[in-house]
């Protein structure tokens, strides 16, 4: 019995230790397992590593073909020019514009002998007659840009002492006209009685007759060739602008220039022609009043030498046919001679 018992606890020990034994073996193959893994998996990732890739070679562009030698190079059509469109109310105020420049600037005072217009109506235009045309002056009075202009000059004997400075003063207006421009120079005195009808000087004026009469271009030949007509003028018999005014007027000029006397020193009737009032309508009748543009063909200014018109005619005349104030002016001896600023008496 003992001896059974001692069997199997040798046996039972010694299946016990053969656990053990086994399970130490066990045990030390997985600790070996475990220390190689990371060894393993170092080896794993170095040798997965990717390969250096390099990028590819670019891919060449092709040349473009040449052009044949012999073929010239081809040229770019030209533009199309588009005229630009103009609408048609554009061009009727063009045209406005354009015929508005054409037409003299010119501002009329006119007296109207009706009641319903007693009143004094002025009227103006702004626009010069060319655009050549220069502003004329004449011993101190101004007038706008004119197209064409006559002087009318008294060569009465009381202008002896004054007309070496009408001469000289309508010389340097003269002289500023534009080659554009036209002109005339009209001298007026009435002949003695023993001057026949087939004197020059007969009908009352004398004018520059060298280019055939009429308008002048005031070119630098027929500026000099009138200065000289001039020079040779002689001052002679009464005062009587009428002949010349009517011959003035029938040229149809923008401007009228008269340069006369004191009337009082005409003769002993102290009167011009035919009297103040006829001359006054005679004018009327001759630079009538336009009933389209309501202006005068001419504007007439008036220059009164050495004294102021005692009969009103030179004032009457400016007031009526001229442009408003400036259009009357009275040059005193003072300043004929230099001394002092010159009177002027301007239209009311």
């Amino acid at each position: 019995m003992g001896g059974v018992c001692a069997a199997l606890s040798l046996a039972v020990h010694g299946g016990a230790l053969w656990w053990v034994h086994s399970y130490r073996a066990m045990l030390g193959r997985t600790h070996a397992l475990v220390d190689a893994l990371p060894a393993t998996i170092e080896s794993t990732l170095v040798l997965a590593a990717p390969p250096k890739l390099s990028p590819p070679p670019p891919t060449p562009t092709p040349a473009p073909p040449e052009a044949p030698k012999d073929a010239p190079p081809k040229e770019a059509p030209p533009e199309e020019e588009i005229a630009p469109s103009v609408p048609s109310d554009a061009l009727v105020t063009s045209a406005m514009v354009k015929d508005a420049l054409a037409t003299p600037r010119r501002s009329v005072a006119m007296t109207h002998a009706s009641p319903a217009a007693a009143a004094t109506v002025e009227i103006s235009t702004d626009a010069p007659a060319s655009n050549d045309a220069s502003p004329i002056t004449f011993a101190g009075v101004a007038a706008e840009r004119a197209s064409t202009i006559v002087y009318v000059v008294d060569a009465s004997g009381p202008m002896a002492s004054s007309l070496p400075f009408v001469v000289g003063e309508l010389s340097r207006s003269i002289e500023s006209l534009a080659p554009s421009q036209q002109f005339q120079v009209i001298v007026f005195r009435s002949p003695p009685a023993s001057k026949g009808a087939g004197d020059a000087e007969s009908a009352g004026y004398e004018m520059f007759t060298g280019a055939g009469g009429g308008l002048l271009s005031a070119t630098r030949d027929m500026k000099d060739r009138v200065r000289a007509w001039l020079t040779g003028v002689r001052p002679t018999g009464r005062s009587d602008p009428l002949p010349g005014l009517k011959a003035a007027l029938s040229m149809k000029p923008s401007l009228v220039f008269l340069l006369s006397r004191s009337i009082k020193r005409s003769g002993p009737t102290k009167e011009w022609g035919a009297g103040a009032t006829a001359i006054l309508t005679t004018l009327d009748r001759l630079n009538p009043v336009q009933r389209v543009s309501g202006q005068r063909a001419s504007v007439i200014k008036t220059i009164q030498f050495l004294d102021d018109d005692p009969s009103g005619l030179l004032r009457s005349i400016a007031s009526v046919h001229g442009d408003g104030a400036g259009s009357y002016r009275v040059l005193e001896l003072a300043e004929l001679t230099g001394s002092r600023v010159s009177s002027v008496g301007e239209v009311p």
